[in-house]
C-alpha cells in the first residue's frame, strides 16, 4: 500500500519544497527593495504574493524606476532587476551599450556593426550598436563616455530614459550602485 503512495508523496514533497524556496526568494527580493526604498527616499508598492515588488519615485531630481522581469520560461528563464532614470537630454534614437566580451567580439566577426566613438580606451571596453550611427556618436561624447565607465551592466539609452538591467535581484548593493551610475550618466545626458 505504501509503495503506492511513495510516488504521490515524493511529488507532494516537492512541490512543498520548490514552494518554501519561491516564498523565501520573495521574501528577500521584498526585504531588499524595501531597504533600497528607505536608502533612496523611494516608494515601495507591493504586488502582490506571488509577484515582485517595484520601487520608484525622484532620486537626484530624477524619476527613477526599479523592478524585476523574468524573461523566458522554465529552466531557460532568466530574472533581472531593471533600473531606469530619466533624463532630458536630446537622444534621437536608442543605442545599446555592453561590455566587450566574447559574444561581441564574436558578432562582429559574423558581420554584426557597432559604433566606435573614436576613443581608443573606450571602444576596447564597450560593444556599441545604434541605428543612427552619427547620432550615436553625438550622444556619446566625452562627458557621457566617463559616466559611462562605472556602469557594470548593460544598458540601453533611449529617447528620455537610461535603462540597465542585472542578474542580481536579491543583491541591494548592486542595485544601488547602478541606480547611482544611471543617475551620473542621466546628468551628463541632460547636457547633449
Amino acid at each position: 500500500m505504501l509503495d503506492c503512495l511513495f510516488p504521490f508523496l515524493l511529488f507532494g514533497a516537492f512541490i512543498v519544497f520548490a514552494a518554501v524556496l519561491s516564498t523565501i526568494q520573495y521574501s528577500r527580493v521584498r526585504e531588499g527593495f524595501r531597504s533600497l526604498a528607505s536608502e533612496f527616499g523611494l516608494e515601495y508598492a507591493d504586488q502582490g504574493r506571488w509577484r515582485y515588488p517595484e520601487v520608484s519615485g525622484e532620486y537626484r531630481g530624477r524619476g527613477v524606476r526599479v523592478y524585476v522581469v523574468v524573461e523566458g520560461s522554465g529552466k531557460h528563464s532568466r530574472v533581472y532587476s531593471v533600473v531606469q532614470v530619466k533624463h532630458r537630454g536630446g537622444v534621437k534614437t536608442k543605442i545599446s551599450i555592453r561590455r566587450e566580451n566574447f559574444g561581441s567580439k564574436l558578432a562582429k566577426m559574423v558581420g554584426y556593426k557597432e559604433i566606435r566613438v573614436g576613443v581608443t580606451d573606450f571602444d576596447d571596453r564597450f560593444y556599441i550598436t545604434c541605428q543612427d550611427e552619427a547620432e550615436g556618436r553625438r550622444v556619446l561624447g566625452v562627458d557621457v563616455q566617463q559616466a559611462l565607465m562605472n556602469v557594470k551592466s548593460p544598458l540601453d539609452i533611449e529617447e528620455n530614459i537610461v535603462v540597465a538591467k542585472t542578474l542580481n535581484i536579491q543583491c541591494r548593493d548592486v542595485i544601488s550602485s547602478t541606480l547611482n551610475a544611471l543617475c551620473d550618466v542621466a546628468e551628463r545626458l541632460d547636457r547633449v
